[in-house]
């Protein structure tokens, strides 16, 4: 009788394993497919960068509202290694 009330506990403790696994690879999967599909900024937005003026290395002046079309600006700091990395 010992052997089979083992037997089920067994079975119970495994089936109790295997929900909880189960329910962590649910939630990390959840986790991973709300973080990928997250929006920083709405698509269509008419976000615009302030109006600026910046001196470059060759003397001359650049500003965004000399610019035609779409601009990208990336800003880094020299110490940050992750930033000399992604030039």
């Amino acid at each position: 009788m010992k052997l089979w009330s083992t037997r089920i506990s067994g079975r119970n403790r495994f089936l109790k394993s295997l929900l909880l696994n189960m329910s962590v690879v649910i939630l990390v999967i959840w986790g991973v497919g709300i973080w990928h599909s997250r929006n920083l900024l709405p698509t269509g937005s008419d976000d615009r960068a302030p109006d600026f003026e910046l001196n470059g290395i060759d003397g001359k002046s650049y500003g965004l509202h000399r610019s035609e079309g779409p601009v990208f600006l990336y800003f880094f700091a020299p110490w940050c290694s992750v930033c000399k990395m992604s030039i």
